[in-house]
C-alpha cells in the first residue's frame, strides 16, 4: 500500500533514464510519475494483470517495473512540454537567428540539458550558444557572473559573450574572469 510521503525508488535504471533529463526537470518527473502510480485508472488501464497492490512489499520486481514504466511516459510527457516551450522561447527571445531553424536551436539547448527558464537566463545576457553556455555552467559560472564579466571586459568593444558565441574569442578567457569575480 502506498503511504504519504513515500515516492518513486530511484533505481539504476531509473538514474539512467534521468539522466537524459534537465536537473531542474527531474522532480517534475518523478512528481508526475508517482502521481500515475497513485492513481488506480491508471494501473487498472496499463496494468489489467496486476490484481494486487504493487507497493504491498511482497512484489518488488512488479513495483520497480511499473515505476520505470511510468518514469519513462513521465520523461517523454515532461521534454514534449519542454521542447514545445523551447521552440515558442527561442523564436520570442532570439529574433536574431535568422536563418536557423527554431527547432533546432531547441533541440540544442534541450540537448545540453537547459530547461526553458535555464535558456532564458543565458539568452537575456545574450548568449545564444547552447554547447557556450554549457561550458560556462560546467565551469560553475552562472548567467550572472558571466554578465559581470562580460561588463567589464578590458579587451574589445564587442562584448566577449557574442564574441565567444561566433568562435572568436576562447570561453576559457571569460571563465577565467568569471573567477576573478569580473575584476
Amino acid at each position: 500500500m502506498k503511504t504519504a510521503g513515500q515516492s518513486i525508488e530511484i533505481t539504476p535504471r531509473i538514474e539512467s533514464l534521468l539522466a537524459n533529463v534537465p536537473q531542474a526537470a527531474r522532480s517534475e518527473v518523478l512528481e508526475r510519475a508517482w502521481d500515475a502510480c497513485c492513481d488506480g485508472g491508471v494501473l487498472a488501464d496499463d496494468y489489467p494483470d496486476v490484481n494486487f497492490d504493487p507497493w504491498d512489499g511482497r512484489h518488488e520486481e512488479k513495483r520497480m517495473e511499473i515505476e520505470e514504466d511510468l518514469v519513462s511516459a513521465a520523461i517523454k510527457w515532461v521534454l514534449a512540454g519542454e521542447k514545445r516551450d523551447m521552440i515558442r522561447d527561442v523564436r520570442r527571445y532570439c529574433p536574431f537567428i535568422g536563418s536557423v531553424d527554431p527547432e533546432r536551436l531547441a533541440d540544442e539547448w534541450l540537448s545540453s540539458l537547459f530547461t526553458v527558464y535555464e535558456a532564458q537566463g543565458w539568452w537575456d545576457i545574450g548568449c545564444w550558444d547552447a554547447v557556450m553556455a554549457q561550458k560556462f555552467r560546467e565551469a560553475s559560472c552562472d548567467p550572472e557572473a558571466v554578465a559581470a564579466a562580460d561588463r567589464l571586459w578590458p579587451y574589445t568593444f564587442d562584448s566577449p559573450i557574442y564574441t565567444a558565441c561566433n568562435g572568436d574569442l576562447d570561453v576559457e578567457e571569460i571563465i577565467a574572469q568569471c573567477r576573478r569575480g569580473g575584476k
